[in-house]
This record gives structure tokens, sequence and C-alpha cells, in this order.
């Protein structure tokens, strides 16, 4: 869907089309961010309730990679794949992906006879976030959009602040997790609706899209006055 929504604003409004880039950007790292910064602090617990102890050296593991996925996500992810697409830069997509492979590969040679598994979380980690690095700069160079640092900060910074203190407060255990969760997940929500990371232009974008998504997401989008005095 966002592919052919791609592909319709590449023949018609390219400011449009970086437009919609952005949003894509904001609402797919809304719907990960908060679920990796989560499995990044309370890794030990969720692995102890779903696996035998025999697992528990997976907790690095599962750190490692949720790491390396919320630092992408400052760069993008799948969305710059299909900027590119939709503007026919199909080769410049298959080079950065050979270039991200051809990284994975080395990496996985050299690190993991000495590291084992934890090798390959880095390998697969650094190959990821290159490819996020490569494509959101191919992106900006033919485009007006620009890395969403400050969005970024907001979002990463809230839920991982957040998730280390439910880390420090819920014991192990099934029951435990489950209400830590639910804790967290309000927790984010509430300081989310307060710095609100959506601004107002990514609600009349959203109303573009499906008028349904502008009301849930109202709580968490700025408004022209608070755009202004910002």
């Amino acid at each position: 869907v966002t592919l052919a929504t791609f592909a319709k604003l590449a023949v018609s409004s390219h400011e449009s089309m970086d437009r919609f880039y952005l949003l894509m950007v904001k609402l797919n790292s809304l719907l990960t961010i908060p679920l990796f910064a989560f499995l990044l602090f309370n890794a030990k617990g969720i692995i102890g309730v779903l696996y035998l102890p025999e697992y528990a050296g997976a907790i690095y593991l599962v750190q490692g990679m949720a790491a390396f996925r919320i630092v992408s996500r400052m760069f993008a992810g799948s969305e710059n794949a299909e900027y590119l697409l939709a503007v026919g830069r199909v080769a410049t997509v298959v080079i950065v992906g050979i270039v991200a492979a051809s990284l994975n590969i080395s990496l996985n040679i050299i690190l993991i006879p000495a590291m084992g598994a934890g090798g390959s979380v880095i390998a697969s980690g650094s190959a990821n976030l290159a490819v996020n690095v490569l494509g959101a700069m191919m992106v900006y160079r033919m485009s007006s959009a620009r890395p969403q640092v400050l969005f970024w900060v907001k979002v990463a910074g809230i839920c991982c602040i957040v998730s280390f203190l439910n880390s420090l407060v819920i014991p192990n255990g099934t029951t435990p997790i489950i209400l830590g969760g639910v804790a967290y997940i309000a927790i984010v929500l509430a300081l989310l609706s307060i710095v609100k990371p959506l601004s107002s232009i990514d609600s009349q974008w959203l109303s573009k899209i499906d008028r349904r998504l502008v009301s849930p997401l109202r709580w968490f989008t700025q408004s022209e006055h608070d755009m202004e005095t910002t």
C-alpha cells in the first residue's frame, strides 16, 4: 500500500512525496520503537517467562538486536527503499542491498569465531544499520527530507527511560511482566501525549490517508499554536 502511494505521488508531487515519507517514518517508529525499548531493558523477564533457564544466555542477544533496531530507526527503514523504487532508482536499492549483505557476511566470518552468537547479532545489526543509513542518504540527496532527530530523541528517549525504570521495579514472573508491560504502555502513552511528537502537518496527511487515524492520534499531535510557540 505504501509503495503504491509513493509511486502515485512520484508522478504528481515530489513535495507531497517527501511529506508522506516523513510521515511514514514517524508512524513506523511509533509502532516499533516502544516494543524494542521494552525488550532492551526487560529481555531477562520476558525470556524467563517464555523459555527455559537454559536460554538465559539469549538475553544479551535480544538486547543487542533491540538496541540496533532503535538506533536504525533514526534513519528510517523500508521507507527508504519504497521511496527510491517509486522514483525508479532500482539499481540504487540493489547496490545498497549488496553492500549491506557483503558487510553482514564479512562481519559474521570475522566475529562469530571469537564472539559466537553475539558476533552474529553485531554483524546483522551493523548490516541493517548500514542499509538504513545508505538508503536515507540517497533519499536525502534527491528530496527535501532530512533526519528527524528531535522526533527520534523524544520517542526513543521516553521509551528507553520508562523501560529502564520499569525493569528496576518489576520482578520476574508471568503476572509481573504482564502488569509491567501494561504500566509501560500507559506511561509511554501519557508522556508522548505531553511531548506530542507529531505535527499538525502530519495530522493533515493522516486525514488524507484515513480520517479514522486522526482521532486516536490527536493526543500526540501538536496544534498550530503549539508549533508557533516552539
